[in-house]
């Protein structure tokens, strides 16, 4: 078997006939669509990981814009070059908590929204009197805030500090 022979076991190669059973087709089924299932759920998931990474992308980007813009409002606020500007923007601050306190726990009455009001009102003669204190002590050089606080501590005995201060 010479040459021919070779040929015909190259040609019984090549026409090799395989017999499954039922079993073994069903099981063959089964790998391919668990297969097939196993690509579409990775492509989905790659697909929504990619979506969720540019949206957190986004939305981080955004945070780091509203951030710097915060940080930004804060330096024009109270990082101004005199220190003055500063004290009175901290005060302002400051004495809007005293006002919020007096109007929501002690029930004194708001500014009308029509700005239509009497100089009678409490939190006007209020803010009137702490506006002319600031300014008694911002106009008196030999006047320190920090002298002003221990004096009001041993005349009413009232300081506000923190936890720190007290222990």
């Amino acid at each position: 078997m010479g040459k021919s022979g070779a040929a015909l076991r190259a040609a019984k190669q090549k026409n090799t006939t395989y017999t499954f059973t039922r079993e073994q087709l069903s099981e063959h089924d089964r790998h391919v669509i668990e297969e097939f299932r196993q690509r579409v759920v990775q492509d989905v998931y790659e697909k929504a990981q990619k979506k969720m990474d540019a949206e957190w992308e986004k939305r981080a980007a955004a945070m780091d814009i509203a951030i710097q813009q915060e940080w930004d409002e804060r330096a024009r606020r109270f990082a101004s070059e005199n220190p003055q500007d500063n004290f009175f923007e901290y005060m302002s601050c400051l004495l809007a908590i005293s006002v919020r306190v007096l109007i929501e726990k002690f029930h004194w009455k708001a500014l009308p929204e029509d700005g239509h009001y009497d100089k009678r009102l409490r939190i006007v003669r209020f803010s009137d009197y702490v506006a002319a204190e600031i300014d008694r002590i911002a106009g008196d050089e030999m006047l320190d805030i920090r002298k002003y606080n221990d004096e009001v501590y041993k005349l009413y005995g009232l300081k506000f500090g923190t936890a720190e201060e007290s222990e």
